[in-house]
């Protein structure tokens, strides 16, 4: 048996087998180039090299309407082209030398003869027809019961997880990978619903967002690259999956899911995403990640008639702390302060770093007089702060000046409600600074 591209899937000799998936440059069709341009060009035949004979027909595995694709380059990525039913064939064929044929052909005349001698032509006949027969189906047995073992071979070793469900979602077989990925053994799962067990349909967004369930209602090939698979021991794993079905004489017999654990690429993803939005001195949001907060906030405070306040909020004399000391000594005043605005505000809110000793704080659904009163503790609790330093006998303190708007009808976007803010910090500092102004 060969593949489209000239690969042998079955062959007498083992070794020449599975090449695309093995590595190995050995094909059909560039140790018979000639014969295999035949093969292309028709879908049955047999030809005669004078040395080898050739029988050969072709067989579309795809059912009708079915549709594969050429795989990607990428663990997860998607198919850039598709493969439709017709596209996609094997060659079956057989292949014998001109001296095997006549050694055959000689030993059957030799039988023959034999048999005819001893026993009559009738029961020669029967007894050819019968042991014929037989060897055909111990040749067909060796034959499945080597690609058993060779497909067994190939699934057991295969990096990704490999699961095989029957049409009403029970565990039909599961690969090493998968037992190693997922903690369950073949035998505990053999049987058992799988959305019960391992993936149940609470993990997916919604019934409509499950590539399972998709899969199954359409026939066709579904992916879910942010996918929950539940293991044995009860925790959760990030996977990505492929969902294909599986057809047994053109018929939907169930599903086969390959998949991967993608828990690392997860959390790297988190942790750049972290470093995109986040000042790696102070851990607050940076000046992008806060001025698109206030956007999304400043838009939901338009639609519903929200209030929404800032907080300007700025480090008094905050470089002679930099020239007396040294930028280390600042850089810990910084993240002392920066703490104190994560502690004293919600989830809701944004705290973020908005240039050098300056800070912003965004309130959702607070009035200016919430605003004040808040900016008034957080003034107090930097006042009362004691910022210990090695090398120092007496702690460090420091105090903040805070200016305080409101979205208003002044206001026609973000950036003039952060300029109300900074005048009202400005007022803060020149009227003495350690204040809160609005």
């Amino acid at each position: 048996m060969i593949n489209a591209e000239g690969y042998w899937i079955v062959a007498g000799d083992s070794a020449l087998e599975w090449g695309f998936m093995l590595d190995r440059n050995k094909r059909f069709s560039l140790l018979f180039p000639e014969i295999w341009q035949q093969f292309l060009n028709n879908s049955v035949g047999q030809v005669s090299t004078g040395e080898h004979i050739f029988s050969w027909k072709t067989v579309y595995p795809l059912s009708s309407h079915a549709i594969s694709s050429s795989g990607s380059i990428e663990p997860i990525g998607q198919s850039n082209q598709v493969i439709l039913d017709h596209q996609y064939f094997w060659k079956v064929g057989t292949h014998v030398t001109s001296r095997i044929v006549r050694k055959w052909r000689e030993q059957e005349v030799y039988s023959a003869l034999s048999l005819f001698l001893m026993i009559s032509v009738l029961a020669l006949f029967g007894n050819l027809l019968l042991a014929k027969s037989r060897l055909r189906e111990q040749l067909n047995q060796s034959e499945l019961a080597s690609s058993e073992r060779l497909l067994n071979i190939i699934t057991s070793e295969l990096a990704e997880g490999l699961i095989v469900l029957d049409a009403k979602g029970r565990l039909r077989m599961m690969n090493r990978e998968a037992q190693r990925l997922l903690g369950w053994s073949e035998d505990e799962l053999v049987g058992k619903d799988f959305h019960q067990q391992v993936h149940p349909l609470r993990a997916c967004k919604s019934k409509q967002d499950c590539a399972l369930l998709l899969a199954a209602n359409r026939g066709m090939i579904q992916t879910d690259d942010d996918a929950v698979f539940f293991c044995r021991d009860g925790s959760s794993r990030a996977l990505a999956y492929s969902a294909a079905p599986m057809l047994i004489d053109d018929r939907q017999s169930g599903l086969i899911l390959t998949f991967q654990d993608i828990t690392e690429q997860k959390k790297a993803k988190e942790q750049l995403i972290h470093l995109a939005t986040h000042d790696p001195l102070t851990g607050l949001s940076n000046r992008r990640a806060s001025e698109l907060r206030l956007q999304e906030l400043y838009d939901l405070s338009e639609r519903y008639n929200k209030p929404l306040s800032v907080c300007m909020v700025d480090i008094d004399y905050f470089k002679k702390v930099n020239d007396s000391y040294g930028h280390l000594v600042g850089d810990l005043v910084l993240r002392r302060i920066a703490k104190c605005l994560l502690d004293s505000t919600r989830r809701v809110d944004c705290a973020g770093r908005y240039g050098g000793e300056e800070f912003l704080l965004i309130l959702a659904e607070t009035s200016v007089q919430g605003a004040l009163q808040l900016g008034e503790l957080l003034r107090k609790r930097v006042e009362q702060l004691l910022i210990e330093v090695e090398g120092l006998e007496d702690a460090l303190s420091v105090t903040i000046s805070i200016g305080v708007a409101e979205n208003n009808l002044q206001c026609s976007n973000p950036d003039q409600l952060i300029k109300q803010a900074d005048d009202a910090l400005y007022r803060a500092k020149k009227e003495g600074r350690n204040r809160v102004c609005g």
